[in-house]
């Protein structure tokens, strides 16, 4: 499945099957999982999305879409500002995504809980 990889270098975003982002990571990388920026060389990291909804309305909006870590940080802010509630789903951008079968959410929340 196509993965949406960012690079926080320069900014660019790619999608994981561009041949050209397989050409400079199959040069860089020492594990099939990382992929590198074809621009400047620095390591692409994964996109994931916060979606939010009003507990009451049920409106959904995208809250923060950033890296692992950066939605980690966004997530740790809501809940401590009290809005755990309106945390939806968290979902890595990827073609095909799925959200019956995504483990994402559960993922992030193990994360914090370390």
């Amino acid at each position: 499945m196509k993965a949406v990889l960012y690079c926080q270098a320069c900014g660019r975003v790619y999608s994981s099957d561009e041949q050209k982002v397989a050409s400079a990571s199959a040069l860089l990388r020492s594990s099939p999982e990382e992929f590198f920026c074809p621009a400047c060389g620095h390591q692409l990291k994964p996109l994931y999305a916060v979606f939010e909804s009003h507990p009451n309305t049920g409106s959904l909006w995208i809250g923060r879409i950033g890296t692992e870590e950066e939605v980690l940080e966004y997530v740790k802010c809501l809940i401590k500002e009290g809005g755990e509630d309106y945390i939806s789903f968290i979902c890595e951008l990827r073609e095909g995504w799925d959200l019956e079968n995504d483990a994402t959410t559960e993922a992030i929340f193990q994360k914090l809980r370390k």
